[in-house]
């Protein structure tokens, strides 16, 4: 009888890591449409359907955060792809955003400036490897003129 052979568990356990999803982003097929008004209504539609809270939830939230009236049946219009004139102004985004904490609604925009939307967080990340980048850049600086200097000391009879 043949032994079988023992898998490698530190191996395998690296082929199958994937990275931490760190963008804040709807998956494309979710939010494909014909036109940028069909988008964001599903975009808004998605938010609503994902949240929590009910539609009457949200839009009483959304009017104690704008001190304004937003009922439901805005929500509603926002969320349908067939009420193109209804679409969601910048500042009840905002307020959408904020009450939803679904920031992937600003990633629609983001994209279409080859941007896109992380945690705040991450720019401390971002930070750490420019400076980790400027250190190494000036270590190889360094070296190279350590490197001249014990070149021309040698060709002036300097022992180091």
């Amino acid at each position: 009888m043949a032994m079988k052979k023992k898998r490698c568990e530190v191996t395998s356990d690296l082929f199958d890591w994937t990275p931490a999803k760190i963008t804040k982003e709807y998956e494309k097929q979710a939010v494909k449409a014909q036109s940028a008004n069909a988008k964001y209504a599903k975009a808004v539609a998605l938010t609503l359907l994902e949240c929590h809270l009910s539609r009457e939830e949200i839009a009483s939230q959304m009017s104690d955060y704008l001190n304004e009236n937003i009922s439901e049946n805005m929500l509603n219009a926002y969320a349908s792809e067939t009420r193109a004139a209804h679409m969601i102004s910048v500042s009840r985004l905002e307020a959408l955003i904020f009450v939803t904490k679904d920031s992937r609604l600003l990633s629609l925009i983001a994209e279409i400036f080859q941007l896109i939307v992380v945690d705040s967080m991450f720019s401390h990340l971002i930070k750490a490897v420019q400076f980790g980048d400027k250190a190494a850049e000036f270590e190889a600086e360094q070296k190279q003129h350590r490197s001249k200097f014990k070149y021309i000391a040698s060709m002036r009879g300097f022992d180091l």
